[in-house]
């Protein structure tokens, strides 16, 4: 027998055309009653199901229901199994369900409450009893789809900066900080550090736009970053047309000569090819040196990390002696490579701090040669 409503429309019609009612009930009478009510007081727009299985069938498709009204006794999955279903499933466990049956007894109301109800009315409906707890029910999906919303934008934001913390700073750095750590000073028993600077660039650059040197610069750069990251070598900074990283921070780069040799000399191809149709040729130089240093992150605005030492001298004495086409390294870093490489014995060159010192050199590009090769020849 179909429910009957009491129906009493004294209070100011309250609507939000985004609001969504599902009404669940087997028999059509029963249905229309509840929706004319939600309609006619502008509670919200209805969609029906006739069953339990029609009900999480439409669910399913992906239809947004703010609200759900429940009747308990159906064929096939009656109430109490819709409310397992939908607590078991994190997509659905957030949607109120109030229970409309015509069941009475307390116990019932227990069992739908423990199962996950939100609310408990017993036929024949009290339609002002049915639009306020509708209408609770209602501001209180709402409130928690805000707080939803507001955690994705939070843990968004979260992500954002944690990428923007990677951008910056080495991502074994990084995640010391995310951890916790306020200071960051070590002393790195033995890394390699690299040194790379473009030859030609003073010349190249008088005759750029600064809108084209700097493309120019931000799309080989970018090159040297993806090499860099692919070949775990950590980019410390750029300085002017010159850039500087080391390999052997994080402890699982016992290869860190290797890495290094390998990302100078993918870096040193990546500026011959980039430099094929420019009216003013570039070449790259690269030097490294391998050894103990002294790494931290300085700043509080612009946090940076940095590593100092003797061992950070040496390299950048390497490039800025070095050859344009060529890896020179110190043999700190020669002695430490395990594949075989085809070095050249450089001639004594000074460094300061250090005296004489013979280097190693690797020719990475074709028909390149040390100039002090060419001058043998």
């Amino acid at each position: 027998m179909s429910a009957t409503i009491t129906k009493h429309f004294t209070q100011r019609p309250f609507r939000d055309e985004g609001q969504r009612i599902m009404v669940v009930d087997d028999l059509p009478d029963n249905r229309d009653l509840l929706i004319a009510l939600m309609e006619d007081t502008e509670l919200g727009q209805c969609i029906e199901a006739s069953s339990g299985s029609e009900a999480i069938k439409l669910l399913r498709e992906g239809n947004r229901v703010d609200v759900i009204l429940l009747d308990i006794n159906m064929p096939g999955l009656n109430g109490y199994e819709v409310l397992q279903y939908l607590q078991g499933h994190s997509e659905f466990c957030n949607i109120p369900v109030i229970m409309v049956t015509a069941q009475s007894d307390q116990e019932s109301a227990i069992h739908c409450i423990q199962a996950g109800a939100s609310d408990y009315i017993a036929k024949p409906v009290e339609e002002s009893l049915l639009r306020a707890r509708v209408r609770n029910c209602l501001e209180r999906k709402k409130l928690h789809d805000r707080e939803r919303e507001l955690l994705v934008a939070i843990q968004r934001e979260k992500e954002n900066s944690e990428e923007l913390l990677f951008n910056i700073l080495p991502r074994s750095v990084a995640e010391r900080l995310k951890h916790g750590e306020t200071r960051i000073a070590d002393n790195l028993e033995m890394v390699t550090v690299l040194f790379m600077d473009l030859v030609g660039f003073t010349r190249f650059s008088g005759s750029q736009s600064a809108g084209d040197l700097v493309t120019f610069l931000n799309t080989l750069y970018g090159e040297f970053d993806a090499l860099s990251n692919s070949h775990g070598v950590e980019k410390i900074k750029t300085i002017g047309d010159g850039y500087m990283a080391v390999s052997g921070i994080a402890p699982d780069q016992e290869d860190h000569a290797d890495r290094c040799v390998a990302f100078g000399r993918e870096a040193i191809l990546a500026t011959e090819r980039a430099s094929i149709n420019l009216s003013t040729p570039l070449s790259l130089r690269v030097g490294l040196c391998s050894g103990p240093v002294v790494a931290g992150v300085l700043g509080t605005l612009r946090s940076t990390y940095d590593i100092w030492g003797n061992t950070v001298n040496v390299a950048s004495r390497m490039e800025d002696l070095g050859y344009a086409g060529c890896i020179q390294m110190a043999p700190a870093t020669y002695e430490r490579l395990t594949f075989e490489v085809s070095c050249l014995r450089s001639p004594p060159i000074v460094v300061k701090g250090l005296g004489s010192m013979r280097p190693w050199v690797l020719p990475c590009v074709e028909g390149v040669e040390p100039q002090w090769r060419q001058e043998e020849a």
